[in-house]
């Protein structure tokens, strides 16, 4: 995946689309997938999602995790209380 290209194609296609915590949320998953060198699913807690984007509430993070799915911008699979979620960012490019 070309980080740059992704990351481009991202703010093209959120224009207008998704609202600030949604955009907040995308663009952490993606520094936590670069962090953890690109694999295709990641876990990551609600709570570290909380921690690191100023978050006080589980169901903000539940709405926007929502939000972006419905949207086509990522997948995941909430294996239920205490347990990670796992996330998958779906990978688009702009044409030039």
């Amino acid at each position: 995946m070309n980080y740059v290209r992704q990351l481009n194609a991202f703010g093209e296609k959120s224009i207008g689309v998704l609202n600030a915590k949604e955009q907040a949320m995308y663009l952490r998953l993606f520094l936590i997938a670069n962090q953890l060198k690109w694999p295709e699913w990641f876990e990551v807690a609600n709570s570290q999602l909380m921690r690191e984007l100023g978050m006080r509430w589980k169901k903000t993070i539940i709405n926007a995790r929502r939000e972006l799915e419905k949207k086509g911008f990522i997948q995941s699979v909430d294996p239920g209380h205490k347990m990670k979620t796992r996330y998958h960012l779906i990978h688009s490019e702009v044409v030039n």
